[in-house]
């Protein structure tokens, strides 16, 4: 009697020589299947792996784009800042020239005044 070693049955010495042909091809026809099967999960996992990188790429982009509002409307603000101190000063003079114009006519009316009761 003959144990396998690789299936572990035990059978007639006569038959070794069958039994082997017939092992090893079993074994290489599972190896065979085992290692399609395990490059058939290898292509699913990087299938998924491409799917999940291109999740964060597309993730990433959009937080690249949400970093940039802020800095965007910050840059808006800063010139809306400008144009509003431009206004301002504007307005100052203007402010200032009327204050001049009020106290020249003031000064014209208080010399007609004079001029009319004088």
């Amino acid at each position: 009697m003959v144990e396998c070693q690789i299936c572990l049955k035990v059978f007639n010495s006569d038959k070794t020589k069958a039994h082997s042909f017939y092992c090893v091809r079993h074994l290489n026809f599972a190896l065979a299947m085992r290692i399609y099967v395990d490059c058939t999960d290898i292509v699913k996992v990087r299938d998924r792996l491409a799917e999940t990188k291109a999740l964060l790429d597309g993730t990433e982009e959009e937080l690249d784009e949400k970093e940039a509002e802020p800095e965007e409307k910050e840059a808006e603000l800063e010139e809306k800042e400008e144009e509003l101190e431009e206004k301002d000063g504007t307005i100052r003079e203007l402010e200032e020239h009327l204050a001049e114009k009020k106290s020249k006519l003031e000064e014209r009316e208080r010399l007609r005044l004079k001029k009319r009761i004088g």
